[in-house]
């Protein structure tokens, strides 16, 4: 239900949206937690502030397109093809066994309120698919959890693998027996994974 555009086709926007947010409401260090796209907004925002106490990413590559070094991008996406990729909704299964019946009612009546129209976001997924955060993520200080579906539609889950060997920041893991909403199939696992993590981190917030 967020104040919508007639167009809004900037990434660095979705950022500073979120920076303003956090000032607003007078939070220092926060936690971020983002899921799909929003993880690459908290990947972008590490980039540019570093008043950050921790992020998680759910299920999201910090780079889309596929090359010969970096076979973890979403689906087929490749520097040739992606503009074709993001023009179109994505033929696949996004949960793994569905939704419980309850939450499933509720985000649809939500979905329906407040649509996502690609046609008017397609410059906005076109930057989506064309950022790389990984040297970000190789540098940061900040800790990082990055977690990945095992049997996501989109992504290869050994990408969180790969982020982790690469900086001792980085927590990895992979969960089983879901799809791409990971926090809606497996709540109890995501909801473990979510608190140790905060437990462990909140501390940084006022330091």
């Amino acid at each position: 239900a967020s104040q919508r555009v007639k167009k809004n086709d900037s990434f660095t926007r979705l950022i500073l949206d979120l920076r303003e947010l956090i000032q607003y409401l007078q939070l220092e260090k926060p936690i971020l937690v983002g899921h799909s796209m929003g993880a690459s907004v908290c990947y972008g925002y590490i980039a540019k502030f570093r008043q950050v106490a921790g992020i998680i990413g759910v299920d999201q590559t910090p780079k889309m397109l596929n090359t010969a070094t970096w076979p973890f991008g979403f689906m087929n996406a490749t520097a040739t093809n992606y503009k074709q990729v993001a023009s179109r909704e994505p033929r696949v299964k996004e949960t793994l066994h569905g939704l419980n019946r309850d939450v499933l009612d509720r985000l649809l009546v939500q979905k329906n309120r407040h649509p996502f129209e690609r046609s008017r976001n397609i410059e906005l997924l076109e930057k989506h698919f064309t950022k790389d955060w990984v040297s970000v993520l190789k540098e940061t200080t900040v800790p990082v959890l990055l977690m990945a579906a095992v049997q996501s539609p989109y992504y290869n889950s050994e990408f969180v693998d790969a982020m982790a060997i690469s900086n001792p920041c980085i927590e990895n893991a992979k969960l089983n027996n879901c799809g791409h909403v990971v926090m809606a199939e497996i709540p109890d696992e995501f909801n473990q994974l979510l608190r140790h993590f905060v437990l462990m981190h909140w501390n940084r917030q006022s330091n």
